[in-house]
């Protein structure tokens, strides 16, 4: 594996077009690739340049339209996203320097406080924390069978009952820490409303009840249970 630099040409194909000039450190595997890994740019401005020009085109809607959270999930380290970049769209190829490393750690780093990359994480582990914690919690609480229906029929499963709910497993997961939310009466008896949080099921359910009221889940209520649940996402 070698560890080069390289410019994005003026006459780039047209996925980088906008990003002509900006100076990438890339990563080549075997010396026949024509397509390299992306690590990322070297200097500050062009760092966010790249990665507010991959968001924009696309990766808003499919990863955050939180910006600084967009950052965080392409720096982590289980980011499973490969960005790639042909061969023939640069120009000024050649091996990574000691100093455009340094430079590009220093500057990397610089980019991260600037978008409270470590914050995020912090809170992300904080929220992941909590929910194992509801999650034992959850185990421990009675549960009654009651019926859920599936694509393939209707299935038995053990719920904690609350309020004209029940809150269960997600069918076919051993181990989650979202749960499922089944409707227990009604037209709607046995379907599901969505997977959610288990540390949010109750306030979650209170929502519904307090904006349905004291009756049965209606087919005119789907837009509304949809705006609760995503505020709880």
């Amino acid at each position: 594996m070698k560890l080069l630099t390289g410019k994005i040409k003026n006459n780039c194909s047209e996925n980088w077009k906008g990003l002509e000039g900006i100076k990438l450190v890339v990563c080549k595997f075997k010396e026949t690739d024509k397509e390299l890994n992306v690590i990322s740019p070297i200097k500050l401005d062009e760092m966010e340049k790249f990665y507010k020009f991959s968001w924009e085109e696309g990766l808003k809607d499919d990863i955050s339209d939180d910006y600084d959270y967009y950052i965080w999930y392409m720096l982590d380290e289980y980011c499973e996203l490969i960005c790639s970049i042909g061969i023939d769209d640069l120009e000024e190829l050649k091996d990574l320097t000691i100093e455009e490393d340094k430079e590009y750690g220093e500057n990397l780093e610089k980019f991260k406080k600037l978008h409270k990359y470590y914050e995020i994480e912090r809170q992300i582990n904080d929220n992941n924390e909590a929910e194992e914690k509801a999650n034992k919690e959850f185990s421990k609480e009675e549960k009654t069978k009651i019926i859920t229906r599936t694509k393939t029929g209707n299935e038995e499963v053990d719920a904690v009952i609350y309020k004209g709910f029940g809150v269960h497993e997600i069918l076919g997961v051993l181990k989650d820490t979202y749960k499922t939310i089944t409707v227990l009466d009604g037209e709607f008896k046995g379907m599901s409303i969505s997977n959610v949080p288990v540390s949010k099921y109750r306030e979650i359910i209170d929502k519904i009840k307090e904006s349905i009221g004291d009756r049965f889940i209606e087919k005119s209520d789907s837009i509304k249970l949809k705006e609760i649940i995503e505020q709880f996402r």
